[in-house]
């Protein structure tokens, strides 16, 4: 069936879920995958919740309690031939009704090499929820609110690739990646994307001289369900010749040349641009590298920084690009269990911590999108606290129609263990946002959190969130107050 087709499309959260799980749990039956070795974890949670603003209103506040539950799951495998990697997670409440009943959230990879050294297949599958209106206030965890400002997002895809090295001369990549995201509301458009990448990269028998060619070719199709894509299908292509030398053991430099062909159905006319790189990559050490340079692609010039620094106790990283984008990819740009947190720690339920809305926000409709991002944390570990600092600015501007979007974020957050059991948490986080027309919102959310671990495999945790959103647009101020009470069984 072609990409794109409506009769792929399956309605209902539980539905979407299942044939989102579904490719990945097939590499579970490969030969490979059944002689890994495999790692499992299980957890419930159930809690009771109470808000004095439960659908988060700005007059005619309505107070409420009502119970939660949350299964999750977590699965690694990995043999000769084969890995999975699967972690799930799935909160509702008696509410019902709407996203604010159900939340699921997923992350599921696997890979296969079927032809050794050669052959390669990835499959992977997601689900989560995202700010519908993303300058609408919407809390932060749609099943513990009930102002319905959130959409569930399924998406499943496959990657099939060849991998071939060339003695040390070069090494020959090709692959193809085909997709589909699905709206399991009708709030945002589905969509198919289909990704084509060739490279010829340079061996081992180059020290110092680097060199490459590199190709890219995809295309967006979004199925127009929700009246926000107009149906268009978006296409973006891209050659390019990379080039290094190694001045030392601690700098390289860089530089590249190619050309892009961008073509917006919903847009007039294409764009057809030369582009160039020249940068360079420092590691004065094996905890620090520098990546920066400047560039010109997507029809303009911009800086680009990428900076990372290790040690035992600290971690800072900072990074500022300029990239050419998609809604749909920036709706699911961060993984929803944030195994790329500072320390690289698994996503962790014993905390009993209701699950949040994806941090990335963008806007509803369909399209292509210019983003320039900056981004910055620094996490501090001690023997029994961590102390993390992070913020973000992301301007957005639509290829279409040249509407502006920015968001903000910063959070200050800290983690204390009073005891072997006990563990006190709390952080501070700021949002802030301005929609194409101008009108400005500042939301600001306090939480404190305390979890204590009853015994082997229970842990009794209890939340209390302050927010308070101030917004130039109508009906959009609120103040809540939350308290969450959550008991946690390790199965």
């Amino acid at each position: 069936m072609a990409p794109g087709n409506k009769e792929l499309t399956v309605r209902g959260p539980a539905r979407g879920l299942l044939l989102a799980a579904g490719m990945t749990g097939a590499m579970l039956l490969g030969d490979g995958a059944q002689a890994a070795e495999w790692t499992r974890g299980a957890t419930l949670s159930v809690g009771e919740v109470y808000s004095d603003n439960v659908d988060l209103t700005s007059e005619n506040e309505k107070s409420d309690f009502y119970t939660t539950a949350m299964p999750t799951v977590s699965l690694s495998g990995k043999g000769a031939r084969a890995s999975v990697n699967v972690n799930a997670a799935m909160e509702m409440n008696d509410r019902g009704g709407g996203t604010g009943h159900f939340n699921p959230l997923l992350n599921a990879t696997g890979q296969t090499e079927l032809i050794e050294d050669f052959f390669y297949t990835d499959v992977f599958a997601r689900a989560s929820q995202a700010t519908t209106d993303p300058f609408r206030g919407s809390g932060r965890g749609s099943s513990l609110s009930a102002n319905e400002n959130a959409s569930t997002t399924y998406e499943y895809g496959v990657s099939p690739s060849i991998r071939k090295r060339l003695g040390g001369f070069a090494t020959f990549n090709a692959s193809t990646q085909w997709d589909e995201q699905i709206s399991a509301n009708d709030d945002f458009d589905d969509s198919t994307e289909q990704t084509f990448n060739a490279s010829l990269l340079s061996g081992t028998d180059f020290t110092r001289l680097s060199w490459g060619v590199t190709g890219e070719y995809t295309t967006t199709d979004y199925a127009n369900n929700a009246g926000s894509g107009d149906g268009q299908n978006d296409e973006y292509a891209e050659v390019r010749v990379p080039l290094g030398y190694r001045i030392n053991r601690k700098l390289q430099l860089t530089a590249a040349a190619g050309h892009e062909w961008r073509d917006y159905d919903a847009a007039t006319g294409n764009d057809d641009d030369n582009t160039w790189d020249a940068g360079f990559v420092w590691t004065p050490s094996a905890r620090t590298t520098l990546n920066a340079g400047y560039e010109s692609q997507y029809g303009d010039e911009s800086p680009r920084v990428d900076l990372t620094h290790r040690s035992k106790r600290t971690t800072f990283k900072a990074s500022y690009e300029r990239d050419l984008t998609t809604s749909r990819a920036l709706r699911t740009r961060s993984d929803p269990f944030g195994t790329d947190n500072p320390f690289g720690l698994p996503f962790d339920p014993t905390t009993g911590q209701p699950l949040p809305l994806s941090p990335d926000r963008t806007f509803l409709e369909a399209g292509s999108i210019i983003d320039e991002r900056f981004e910055s944390s620094i996490a501090v570990q001690g023997k029994r606290t961590t102390l993390t600092l992070s913020g973000s600015h992301s301007q957005q501007k639509r290829e279409d129609n040249a509407d502006e979007g920015i968001f903000d974020d910063a959070t200050v957050s800290l983690s204390r263990a009073l005891s072997g059991k006990t563990t006190l948490t709390g952080s501070v986080t700021w949002e802030g946002d301005e929609d194409p027309d101008g009108l400005t919102s500042d939301s600001m959310y306090y939480d404190l959190g305390i979890t204590r671990k009853l015994g082997v495999k229970t842990n009794l945790s209890f939340w209390y969130t302050y927010s308070d959103r101030k917004s130039d647009r109508p009906d959009d101020d609120y103040t809540e107050n939350r308290a969450f009470l959550n008991l946690t069984f390790e199965l």
